[in-house]
């Protein structure tokens, strides 16, 4: 197979052969003509694809007839509108696999290791703004997936965190993060000069015993002093105000603290990764709803009901633009409202945590479509789900930018 060249046809899409280059798939050769490498050429068309870019194969690997490239239009398309995964594809174009995983699944589960298989075939095909690192180790051996995602050349200080998968049960919760890694990596215009920092399963291994053995585990698999009580809970082993509410210091509690904060293995890989940033902008926890019309957007403080943090006025704020935003998309209502609400006070957060020791300027957790004690099988949520997630996280990144550009001013 032999390098093609590519003839972008409208004016307004010929800044894409930028991005192209940008993203190692081309080289730029005119404004509206681009050579695209030939070891990169389906990455190249599905970006295509996923933009509805018209565009004419000028050159074809062979000495076939040149042809229209592009798939006839959707007969409600129009030109700015961001089109959902589901109209450019029916299907995903590239199956997963666990030697190769170039998209994740949007209409099934995925496994540990066909995420693990999918974070690793992008940091190995988006070398200049991918970067893939296992920030830790849980107690059964499996890695912790950090992925970096930078928009062009990036001030330190400007980063945007996302940790989905702290609670075993919530299959929803991960499956969203790994859909919003690959859009992240094709939204090319969305938060320029800012890092994006997902780890898209952050409980493996309660992951895992879930979906295989006890379908309603919640903690991770760690030994305890109890041989007959397994695992403690991640959201409850933070450090900022460890202990003071809705946690147990038992080990056969689902809400068991861990004794110590940072006594996890997976709460140490989050502090490790985050330690790393100069600034956090934002920190975004995904979860799922406890019951069905339980979608929320929840900000802290978690540990109390009689305190708010300082910002309020401001997290309240940026919650209301997610939680319309995403609304738009399927007409979900997603609740604004302090976490210790929700339904009661807990400690050891992680946004708790992220406000209150590291500085970030937000943090939210955002209670996804689902109910994670009886339908957190039910894999026809996951398109809907990353929709309308995605369009209150769009929303809420454009509002979140646009407000620290008129501060540096």
């Amino acid at each position: 197979m032999s390098e093609q060249l590519w003839e972008i046809l409208e004016s307004k899409d010929f800044y894409h052969g930028n991005y192209l280059e940008i993203l190692g798939f081309a080289s730029q050769l005119d404004e509206n003509l681009i050579r695209i490498h030939q070891d990169r050429l389906d990455e190249a068309k599905d970006y295509m694809r996923v933009f509805q870019i018209p565009y004419i194969q000028t050159i074809e690997d062979d000495s076939s007839e040149p042809e229209e490239s592009l798939p006839s239009e959707p007969e409600d398309f129009e030109r700015g509108v961001r089109y959902r995964r589901d109209v450019i594809h029916a299907i995903p174009s590239i199956e997963c696999r666990l030697d190769y995983c170039p998209e994740p699944k949007v209409y099934d589960w995925m496994s540990y290791d066909e995420i693990t298989s999918f974070v690793l075939t992008i940091n190995s095909s988006f070398v200049s703004r991918v970067l893939t690192t296992s920030i830790g180790k849980t107690s059964e051996g499996r890695d912790i997936w950090q992925v970096r995602i930078r928009r062009g050349p990036c001030d330190e200080d400007k980063n945007f965190y996302l940790a989905a998968g702290s609670v075993g049960r919530e299959w929803i919760a991960p499956a969203v993060a790994v859909n919003f890694i690959w859009r992240l990596i094709y939204e090319c215009l969305m938060a320029p000069g800012y890092s994006f920092y997902i780890v898209p399963l952050l409980n493996p291994d309660g992951y895992e015993y879930s979906r295989n053995n006890v379908s309603n585990w919640i903690k991770n698999r760690v030994n305890t002093t109890n041989e007959n009580c397994t695992g403690a809970n991640i959201d409850r082993n933070y450090s900022y105000k460890f202990g003071e509410a809705g946690s147990s210091l038992e080990p056969c509690s689902d809400v068991y603290n861990g004794g110590v904060p940072f006594s996890q293995a997976e709460n140490r890989a989050i502090d490790k990764g985050v330690a790393e940033l100069h600034n956090v902008t934002m920190l975004m926890s995904f979860s799922s709803a406890f019951e069905n019309g339980g979608e929320s957007i929840l900000y802290p403080w978690s540990w109390s009901q009689l305190e708010t943090p300082d910002s309020k006025i401001t997290l309240q704020e940026y919650a209301n633009v997610f939680s319309q935003a995403a609304a738009d998309a399927h007409d979900l209502k997603f609740t604004v409202k302090q976490a210790s609400f929700s339904p009661s006070s807990h400690s050891g957060t992680i946004t708790d945590w992220a406000l209150g020791i590291k500085n970030a300027t937000s943090a939210f957790t955002v209670r996804l479509r689902g109910n994670s004690t009886s339908n957190y099988q039910d894999k026809s949520i996951i398109l809907k789900a990353v929709e309308e997630a995605w369009a209150g996280f769009d929303a809420l990144i454009s509002r979140i930018t646009s407000d620290n550009d008129e501060g540096e001013d």
